[in-house]
């Protein structure tokens, strides 16, 4: 009888040990869901000069993949810390990053992060998109874009391509021009050039200031690889008082063909 008591004294006293529970355990009294941070401060709210950034970041313990978005596109898990952001054209960027647990818990605050890009300095000529990517015989839209103009009436504009690797087509006016009043578009097919001749005839005033897309253009692919869109040859943008405006910088475009 004693050894059957002393039996029971013991699973009672086992009974009664605290249970280990599994730190990934969301019942764990202990447990801390995941957390992500953005490790670069100075982003928020920056102004980029340049179309490339790396972003980095980190998680709490326990953390094993991450993925990431740029203005809500999500990328896939991996257990990168930093990703490299290439081809950012002009504009505003939210940039956030979420870590998940082995069992794919996920963090329900995704870390986030505000910047902007404004890396042509005007009076410029730029095609956007600075990166196209696409898949053979589909087609994408590009557009040839003024660049902080004053007083802009007309423009001459040339665009170079590879005709073996991309056709042209569709050009049409932009909306710098288009809704303002008169104007007239003119282009010209080449053998692997375009010319464009666009100008604004009238409205509440003679000219346009500011950015916006003179041309809207329509690529289709032909082959794989990456193939340039380029401001080669004449460029000209006038003013009302047909003065020349001096274009600072051209910045050309990619098509990538996958």
């Amino acid at each position: 009888m004693r050894f059957k008591l002393l039996i029971l004294i013991g699973i009672l006293f086992l009974s009664c040990e605290e249970v280990d529970y599994n730190p990934l355990d969301s019942a764990n009294p202990d447990y801390i869901p995941p957390e992500t941070f953005i490790t670069m401060e100075a982003l928020e709210g920056a102004v980029l000069d340049t179309s490339t950034v790396t972003i980095t970041w980190s998680g709490n313990d326990l953390v094993v993949e991450y993925a990431y978005s740029l203005n809500d596109d999500w990328s896939g898990w991996s257990a990168d810390t930093s990703v490299t952001l290439n081809y950012l054209d002009e504009g505003d960027y939210t940039f956030s990053v979420k870590g998940r647990y082995a069992p794919e818990v996920e963090d329900e605050s995704p870390a986030t992060v505000n910047f902007s890009v404004d890396m042509v300095q005007g009076p410029a000529l730029r095609v956007y998109t600075l990166l196209t990517e696409m898949s053979v015989d589909n087609t994408a839209n590009v557009d040839i874009y003024a660049e902080e103009v004053d007083s802009l009436m007309s423009a001459t504009i040339t665009l170079s391509y590879d005709t073996a690797s991309l056709e042209i087509v569709s050009v049409s006016q932009g909306d710098m021009f288009a809704g303002t009043g008169e104007s007239v578009f003119i282009y010209e097919d080449g053998s692997g050039t375009i010319t464009i001749h666009t100008m604004f005839m009238g409205g509440d005033s003679p000219y346009v200031s500011g950015t916006g897309s003179l041309a809207a253009i329509v690529v289709k692919a032909l082959v794989l690889g990456s193939h340039n869109l380029s401001l080669d040859g004449a460029q000209l943008l006038k003013t009302h008082t047909n003065r020349s405006i001096s274009i600072i910088e051209k910045v050309n475009g990619l098509v990538v063909v996958e």
